[in-house]
This record gives C-alpha cells, structure tokens and sequence, in this order.
C-alpha cells in the first residue's frame, strides 16, 4: 500500500493534470475563436479587393472613353478650323 506522502503527491498531480487539461480546453477555445475571426476579416478584405478592383475597372473604362470623345472632338475642330494658310490670307 503506497505511503500518505505518495498518495498525497498522485493526488497533486491529478489535480495539476486537471487544471493544465482545463487551460488547454480553454487555450483551445480562444485560438478557435481567433482563428473564426481571422477568416472572417480576411474575407471581408478579399471582397474590399474585389471591389476596388472592379471601381479601378469602372473608372478606368470611363476615362478611356473621355479620351477617346474628347480625341473624336479634337478631330472634328480640327476640320472646322482654318488652316495656317487660310488664316494668313485674310
């Protein structure tokens, strides 16, 4: 039969078992939440990607389309306006 003293030590140990097996249920616990919230932000940036992304496009698409009037505008006074030469002869 084990010893007072040994007993008393087993029992010890127990409860530090239990009490290292509890902070790790917790540690758990939290890093399992972290890691939820962590997906859930990098979800939320990739859709702010996308969606910069897609505005970039629009704008782009729309000043591509300025220049491109504003180049047919350009060409059309062009025709409109007197050459060098007719303007020298008035």
């Amino acid at each position: 039969m084990p010893d007072a003293d040994g007993m008393e030590d087993n029992r010890r140990l127990a409860i530090d078992v239990e009490i290292t097996r509890s902070r790790v249920m917790v540690m758990s616990e939290s890093l399992y939440a972290q890691a939820e919230r962590i997906h859930r932000l990098e979800s939320a940036l990739n859709s702010q990607i996308l969606s910069y992304y897609d505005n970039y496009d629009k704008c782009r698409k729309k000043i591509q389309s300025m220049e491109n009037r504003i180049n047919r505008l350009e060409e059309k006074l062009r025709k409109y306006r007197p050459s060098s030469k007719e303007s020298d002869k008035c």
